[in-house]
């Protein structure tokens, strides 16, 4: 009977240990899935800068060789994929006439 004992209690220390190491596996799946998920996010952050930047100074060399809004407007559209509507935003953002 004693051994029947000791028998039940090791195999539900046994039970305890594997719930430990499956709660300790899904602690670190769900950290590294935030982890991972701040990464994106700043990663998409930095190419919007990056392209607000790039918008920003094609439309102030343009302005600088007196180029039209029209002109402008259509190179914003044609090397950013821009809407026409979303171009006028830029453009009017960044304008310092």
């Amino acid at each position: 009977m004693q051994e029947a004992v000791v028998t039940l209690k090791n195999l539900t220390d046994d039970e305890k240990i594997k719930l430990q190491c499956k709660a300790r596996k899904r602690y670190e799946a769900d950290q590294k899935a935030i982890f991972l998920s701040g990464e994106e996010k700043g990663r998409k952050e930095g190419i919007e800068k990056g392209r607000s930047e790039g918008i920003k100074a094609l439309i102030l060399d343009n302005i600088e060789e007196n180029k039209t809004e029209q002109q402008i407007l259509e190179k914003l559209i044609k090397r950013f994929s821009l809407s026409q509507e979303m171009a006028k935003q830029y453009l009017h953002k960044y304008m310092v006439r």
